[in-house]
């Protein structure tokens, strides 16, 4: 996994999103984030997703359904390769809400 420039603001985004997440929904959108390109998106499987967020792929698949319910990630049908999930946010948008929320709350200057 390249990690872009953006990677940060993305996962700085999921981190102040997924509050309300169960713990296997703020793991797989952790996951996304670290993956996703310069437009949110990313192709993981749900083996590598539910391994590297420490679930079970039943658990992964429902946590995907859980973030797609919550409006956080896209999911789309790639032919019969996959799926592609696209964070509901672009990399601009993530730094954007990231620094109004550290502002409103306080924590300016990359305090977390």
């Amino acid at each position: 996994m390249s990690v872009g420039a953006f990677t940060i603001h993305f996962v700085r985004w999921a981190s102040r999103v997924a509050r309300t997440a169960s713990a296997a929904e703020k793991s797989v959108l952790f996951v996304l984030a670290q993956y996703a390109d310069e437009h949110g998106a990313s192709s993981p499987g749900i083996a590598q997703i539910a391994e590297e967020a420490n679930v079970s792929p039943r658990s992964a698949k429902r946590a995907t359904a859980g973030l797609v319910d919550r409006g956080l990630i896209l999911k789309e049908r790639i032919g019969n390769r996959g799926n592609r999930y696209r964070l509901a946010v672009s990399a601009e948008q993530a730094q954007a809400q990231v620094a109004l929320v550290d502002r409103l709350t306080g924590q300016e200057g990359g305090a977390r």
